[in-house]
């Protein structure tokens, strides 16, 4: 789906605070597939109440402070419109 290259040229575009909130570092890793060099895709899931059915799930990727291990996710469809853009949406939001 993505390289590693296109996921950190997207976080160049748009993130505007890289800082890890835990330890201040700037050293994100994301952990591409060996065989592809694409990056795995998780599933979460949104949080419900005991009792009832799940909401929807929505694809991230997981990207981790290689200082601290501290671990964000990114929504893949958000991501896709800043990847795969026409070019007019490259500044930061």
């Amino acid at each position: 789906m993505f390289t590693e290259e296109q996921i950190k040229n997207f976080f160049d575009r748009k993130v505007t605070h890289p800082e890890c909130p835990v330890c201040d570092a700037n050293d994100w890793l994301v952990a591409p597939s060996p065989s592809t060099g694409e990056v795995t895709l998780l599933n979460s899931i949104n949080v419900h109440k005991p009792g009832e059915r799940p909401s929807e799930t929505y694809a991230v990727i997981q990207v981790y402070c290689n200082n601290c291990g501290y671990v964000r996710m990114h929504n893949i469809g958000v991501m896709m419109r800043g990847i795969y853009d026409d070019g007019n949406s490259n500044g930061k939001k």
